[in-house]
């Protein structure tokens, strides 16, 4: 006797629903409300949703057969197409989806849109080392932003004062870049400031702005801007989805307390960040960080204990994959680890120079002369 048969239903929920989960960081809850949902609005902002959780090729597969209705969707396919293609490495079809999104966007007449081409033209030049290419990008899309809606013309979901604190952020990516921190500081609050002042709120970018402040802070040592993440942190609602950004802002906000002489607040972030942890770069992180407490209070076999769990759990992992600048896990490793097992050190330290993948776009790190330092420091330590 034959089976009866089940036929499985696309899941297909509201666009508002899947727009209230993207902007509560609730990514694959976005993704899983759009399916079967093919029309332009909806497929650009399943693009997003994948951009934001790392998935460029899903995006890119998403947008292929999508055909915008007007010039806007076209303008907006286009842009979010460039961005996907760069980010598989797919340079010569993002340029042609740029250039597109250029003549859309100015067709289309949205100022918002046309901020967000032109943030995304400062990112590819800041990729490429265009410094100041970058920074013409960056007021082209502040003054654009500011322009008033054209009589008659539909805008799209996207608040301006969201891409407004992302050329802000970019903005300050690109002073740290020229060493000029404290311009950086300025912009970095300027972001945070600009999303509070949008009624409309996005976890995502919030949780960014918070742990590109946390980072700053933790590097020279800010303590007002302390005191105030100590408070704002806590109050954020954050997903699996964003958790590691969760685990950068709490293990920076731990070397910020440790910074004061709040050993105990210390260790209680640390602990947090350990929960908020996915990947084994961010355990190396936890395990040197725990190391470097241990030495400072003699405990050398916690130290010896500490070391050689983060230095087995770095042999397991390919740090071509590590995300951001997480790989500089391996060079804190290799510092803490030099005293005491200085060949293996040397070897963490050899992996980390053999990377060949270069850091994501949105990190200063990529061309700033602090890293540069900090691994001239760790060789010269090794």
């Amino acid at each position: 006797m034959l089976a009866s048969v089940t036929r499985l239903q696309t899941r297909v929920g509201s666009f508002d629903e899947a727009l209230s989960a993207f902007r509560s960081a609730s990514l694959s809850e976005c993704v899983s409300l759009l399916n079967g949902d093919l029309s332009p609005l909806s497929s650009t902002l399943r693009a997003r949703a994948l951009l934001r959780l790392g998935k460029p090729q899903a995006a890119v597969a998403c947008l292929k057969h999508v055909e915008g209705i007007d010039t806007r969707d076209r303008a907006e396919i286009s842009l979010l197409k460039s961005v996907a293609f760069s980010r598989v490495d797919d340079f010569e079809s993002s340029q042609e989806a740029m250039r597109d999104a250029h003549v859309f966007g100015i067709s289309a007449a949205d100022p918002v849109l046309l901020a967000e081409i032109d943030f995304y033209v400062s990112l590819f030049a800041l990729g490429e080392g265009r410094i100041n290419d970058a920074l013409q990008a960056i007021e082209r899309g502040l003054n654009v932003s500011a322009e008033n809606w054209p009589p008659g013309r539909t805008a799209g979901w996207l608040p301006r004062e969201h891409v407004i604190s992302r050329i802000q952020e970019l903005c300050g990516i690109v002073r740290a870049a020229q060493g000029l921190y404290s311009k950086q500081l300025d912009l970095v609050r300027s972001a945070l400031t600009t999303l509070d002042g949008c009624a409309i709120k996005d976890v995502y970018q919030e949780s960014f702005a918070l742990r590109n402040l946390a980072i700053f802070t933790r590097d020279f040592d800010v303590p007002e801007e302390a005191r105030l993440l100590f408070f704002r942190v806590p109050e954020l609602s954050y997903t699996a989805d964003i958790s590691h950004v969760e685990f950068a802002t709490l293990e920076a906000l731990g070397w910020c307390a440790a910074l004061r002489g709040d050993i105990i607040g210390a260790l209680r972030q640390f602990r947090k960040a350990e929960n908020a942890a996915t990947t084994a770069p961010e355990r190396v992180t936890v395990g040197v960080n725990r190391a470097l407490f241990a030495r400072e209070a003699s405990h050398h076999a916690m130290v010896v204990d500490e070391v050689e769990y983060a230095l087995d759990l770095a042999d397991s992992y390919n740090w071509e994959n590590a995300a951001g600048d997480t790989r500089d896990a391996l060079l804190s490793l290799a510092q803490v680890g030099a005293t005491i097992v200085p060949k293996r050190a040397r070897a963490v330290l050899d992996r980390y120079s053999k990377i060949s993948r270069s850091v994501e776009v949105c990190y200063a790190a990529r061309l700033e002369p602090r890293a540069r330092a900090e691994e001239d420091f760790t060789h010269g330590l090794v």
